[in-house]
């Protein structure tokens, strides 16, 4: 997989596997390559999702340490 993939082009690599295999246009032989290319993406971008979430809950946190400003 190659790591410098988008989420938004990792996601369609899985929708185009997932449409080829409801299909029936994989050879039998590939399926089971492209079911574990599918779990593997759906692993990374999980990975991704975790990743952007413990970034946005850091900001949320640094946000609330901004003492508020004084107005007059």
């Amino acid at each position: 997989m190659a790591k410098n993939q988008t989420y938004e082009q990792m996601l369609e690599e899985v929708e185009t596997i997932m449409e080829s295999l409801q299909a029936g246009d994989t050879d039998v032989d590939k399926v089971v390559s492209k079911v574990e290319r599918g779990f593997d993406i759906l692993s990374e971008l999980r990975t991704k999702l975790d990743k952007m979430t413990l970034k946005i809950n850091k900001i949320r946190e640094d946000f609330h340490k901004i003492p508020p400003t004084a107005t007059s």
